[in-house]
């Protein structure tokens, strides 16, 4: 019956288009990176390329965001990975 979950790999579920960048880009730089409807999300990582977070580009372009805290202040999801 769930023979098909045995199949699955981080190969065949991950994105291909999948782009990250640094999390302490300036907003206005991922701005013109990243206009809205260039991407949904881009992954955030830290200088050494780990993962901190998800980024959702429309959150990024709200116009009521902490602009202080800088991309990191609105990642998503940063304690949440996958080990292999």
């Amino acid at each position: 019956m769930w023979a098909w979950i045995r199949d699955l790999t981080v190969r065949r579920l991950m994105r291909p288009d999948a782009v990250s960048v640094n999390a302490d880009m300036p907003i206005a730089e991922f701005h013109a990176k990243f206009p809205l409807g260039s991407k949904t999300q881009v992954v955030g990582v830290d200088e050494a390329g780990r993962y901190v977070g998800l980024l959702v580009v429309a959150d990024a372009h709200a116009t009521d965001i902490d602009t202080t805290k800088g991309l990191r202040g609105i990642l998503r999801y940063p304690r949440v990975v996958l080990h292999p």
